[in-house]
């Protein structure tokens, strides 16, 4: 199919920003280079935007509020619960659901550069090891151990994509080996402690 499209949405044009930004780099996401990647004209991004910085902000708050590390249908509040919790969250991670990690490397790098992307990373950084926190004090580490431990996690995970070790393995392998990285990550109490009885279900 050639030729122009006949509109686009904001959404549209931040999708293919998004792409850009994983593909090229932030330096690269430009209004003309967007609009000739959804085939539409510059003057219909400022029906949506101020400019290009307006874009790359719109990008930014899009990374953030659905790039999602921890994607958990409800908050735990038994130690049972926490571990099913642990193994839900680490399997959609491992499965690339609901978080990217191709667009995550792709904001820290832009980060380099950026100070407000900068400030969007330590933001996301902080609310994520929060989250990881709170998931492993319900689990049954007291405060100071919890903080450690989701440290440790979040800083395994985040080296595993920057290594770009997750191209290295197949889904299938990542599943096989995901309780003995939980184990060793979460420490004896995850080990130890059971899983809800209705788990299975």
């Amino acid at each position: 199919m050639t030729g122009r499209a006949t509109k686009a949405s904001a959404e549209d044009w931040i999708e293919a920003a998004e792409a850009m930004l994983i593909e090229t780099g932030a330096s690269e996401v430009k209004v003309d280079r967007v609009s000739r990647r959804i085939r539409v004209t510059r003057g219909s991004f400022y029906h949506y935007f101020k400019d290009r910085e307006d874009l790359l902000d719109c990008l930014l708050k899009r990374w953030e509020e659905k790039n999602l590390f921890i994607s958990l249908d409800e908050q735990p509040t038994t130690q049972s619960e926490a571990k099913l919790a642990i193994i839900t969250m680490s399997s959609r991670l491992q499965d690339e659901r609901h978080f990217n990690p191709e667009l995550d490397l792709a904001v820290r790098d832009w980060a380099r550069n950026s100070p407000k992307a900068a400030r969007a990373v330590r933001r996301v950084d902080k609310q994520r090891m929060a989250d990881l926190t709170r998931l492993l004090e319900t689990l049954g580490y007291d405060g100071k151990e919890a903080s450690m431990r989701a440290r440790i996690y979040y800083f395994h995970q985040i080296g595993y994509y920057g290594m770009r070790l997750h191209e290295q393995q197949t889904k299938k392998a990542r599943r096989e080996e995901l309780e003995d990285y939980l184990g060793a990550l979460c420490g004896r109490l995850y080990r130890e402690t059971p899983l809800p009885a209705d788990a299975g279900n």
